[in-house]
């Protein structure tokens, strides 16, 4: 594999045929995953419990 820009690779295939496969595994996947989760279940819980018990003081 050879550089080619920040997000891009370049392959050098030579002349034929055959299969070229890609495979990649992030580390980070599954941690992120997780904080995505606790994320989506944070902003949930405050829109279902946070807003309904400040409801009456909006105009205050």
């Amino acid at each position: 594999m050879l550089p080619v820009d920040y997000a891009l690779i370049r392959v050098a295939v030579p002349a034929g045929q055959g299969d070229l496969v890609l495979d990649y595994h992030s580390t980070y996947f599954v941690p992120a995953a997780w904080a995505t989760l606790v994320a989506l279940l944070a902003c949930i819980g405050l829109l279902v419990f946070g807003v309904s018990s400040r409801a009456g003081n909006l105009c205050a």
